[in-house]
């Protein structure tokens, strides 16, 4: 398998406070990083800060001037166009068709349903950005009073390894271990069957595989996330970027 992508950047304007967080945790459950803004005046100041790879746009709100931002958006692209997801409540012909010559590469209808919406948001950003379980996750760092332990079991080991999260994503999490073993009896490639932790007062038991392995540090792939921990994991991962 090759190396990850890197993470991609998508502009988030929506009017919509609730609809405008529900976008981004979908892109976040994606490995998708969000620039949430509420107007266009917040659209123009992230383009003046943050370099964008797709803008996702509410196409029906005066205050966002999706319109607007599309013409800008394409201003500032030097070399091709920067793929647009509009969000409307109709898409008709023709203003699909002007869109398209515009860099449109998906549409979102009102309203937004999260379990359908992010079924499509996924389907664009892999056209995008190349397979999901080879893009770079968002990685985020618990808060500094936060204390995050982990535990789990190897059948060559007596007792519980255990140790303190510094960084966690949606496809994984790094640690470092109290009670090290020897690196032979946990290696890469090594799959842990319960890798246990608790997160903002939820309990988490996902299979898992370590990833990398170098002294007190390990970093673990997750195997398998119930549908209930990958939701409560999409709003954590949302709510602690660039912490």
């Amino acid at each position: 398998m090759g190396e990850p992508t890197r993470e991609l950047q998508f502009l988030v304007a929506e009017a919509s406070e609730v609809v405008r967080q529900q976008l981004c945790l979908a892109l976040v459950a994606v490995g998708v990083r969000c620039l949430p803004a509420a107007n266009v005046e917040e659209a123009r100041s992230v383009l003046a800060e943050q370099h964008v790879d797709a803008a996702l746009l509410d196409m029906d709100n005066a205050e966002v001037g999706g319109e607007q931002l599309v013409d800008e958006l394409q201003q500032r692209a030097a070399n091709e166009r920067v793929p647009i997801i509009a969000h409307v409540v109709r898409a008709t012909r023709d203003s699909m068709a002007r869109l398209m010559d515009k860099g449109l590469v998906g549409v979102l209808l009102k309203p937004f349903d999260p379990a359908q919406g992010q079924s499509k948001l996924e389907a664009i950003v892999k056209r995008l950005g190349g397979d999901s379980e080879r893009r770079r996750h968002i990685r985020v760092r618990p808060d500094p009073g936060e204390l995050l332990r982990l535990h789990f079991r190897i059948g060559s080991h007596k007792g519980l390894i255990s140790g303190r999260i510094v960084d966690i994503s949606m496809g994984g999490v790094a640690c470092e271990l109290h009670n090290a073993p020897n690196e032979d009896l946990l290696r890469a490639g090594m799959r842990i069957s319960s890798l246990n932790f608790v997160l903002a007062s939820r309990e988490y038991q996902p299979a898992a595989r370590v990833a990398v392995r170098r002294a007190s540090i390990a970093a673990f792939t997750f195997l398998s996330l119930t549908p209930e921990e990958r939701a409560h994991l999409t709003r954590y991962v949302f709510g602690h970027i660039d912490n």
